[in-house]
């Protein structure tokens, strides 16, 4: 029966569980204090442009429809006043932005429909007469969130020399905007 129970074997498998251990605890110290999550931005802003676009008739909001996965961003532009369950559902399936969160900064680029940018799209055409495509234009949006709620940054429009400001808030939803 002595045979069985090794002194040496019994040191050594107690070092190695204890070091295991202490390994395990030291790693998630480390995550508790060091690894946080990054904030939640996943929802529809409303973004308020400080001007229109050029050859544009009118200054309208516009809608940013954002989905998060950790840091990694993907998302699309519409028109704030055009937001319906159909495009919207089209619009999820194929995001027209792609970007990152990090550093309290959201960076999105990709492509956004003519008809989301401005309310007189031929007109914006001609002026943008190099680009292929007239359905969508390739867009940046940089943007550093100020609160919880709270957006503000620029778009780029390709093709476009200036870059315009804006602010974006949370959007009411369809419940909240019923009351």
């Amino acid at each position: 029966m002595q045979q069985h129970f090794n002194f040496k074997s019994l040191i050594f498998y107690a070092i190695a569980i204890s070091s295991v251990l202490v390994l395990f605890k030291t790693v998630t110290t480390y995550g508790e204090k060091n690894l946080k999550a990054p904030p939640q931005i996943n929802t529809r802003y409303l973004l308020l442009l400080a001007e229109k676009l050029p050859a544009c008739r009118q200054l309208e909001p516009l809608s940013l429809n954002i989905h998060q996965s950790g840091i990694y961003l993907s998302g699309f532009l519409s028109p704030a006043n055009a937001h319906t369950p159909k495009n919207s559902a089209a619009n999820e399936i194929n995001p027209f932005l792609s970007g990152k969160y990090q550093n309290q900064t959201v960076n999105l680029s990709g492509h956004a429909p003519v008809s989301a940018l401005c309310d007189r799209a031929p007109l914006l055409q001609k002026t943008n007469s190099n680009h292929q495509n007239f359905s969508t234009y390739p867009v940046r949006l940089n943007m550093k969130l100020a609160q919880q709620n709270h957006l503000t940054g620029q778009i780029t429009v390709s093709g476009f020399s200036q870059t315009i400001a804006f602010t974006a808030q949370v959007a009411p939803t369809a419940k909240e905007s019923e009351k």
